[in-house]
């Protein structure tokens, strides 16, 4: 499945407006619009906050194995706790 798709699945799934989505990761609401529509892709860092962030391995972001968002709800983290991370790395 390809990136886009798999995005905009998790952005559905858990009920956020790009905008929510693109502010708990640190990006423009443009950015987030890109990379649903195909014309260009998360780099390292976003990807990792995404991951961070939502609770979901890398492999389920990128495609390599399946992601059941509502057995992971769990693993979504605030933006506080984000923000730590963030500064920690």
């Amino acid at each position: 499945m390809e990136f886009s798709k798999i995005l905009t699945e998790i952005i559905l799934d858990l009920q956020v407006t790009q905008t929510e989505f693109a502010t708990k990761i640190g990006v423009k609401q443009s950015q987030v619009s890109e990379w649903l529509k195909g014309k260009s892709y998360p780099g390292y860092t976003n990807l990792k906050n995404i991951c961070i962030a939502y609770g979901i391995s890398a492999d389920a972001l990128l495609g390599l194995e399946q992601f059941d968002f509502k057995l992971n709800k769990s693993k979504i983290k605030s933006t506080d706790e984000i923000e730590i991370k963030r500064r920690c790395n």
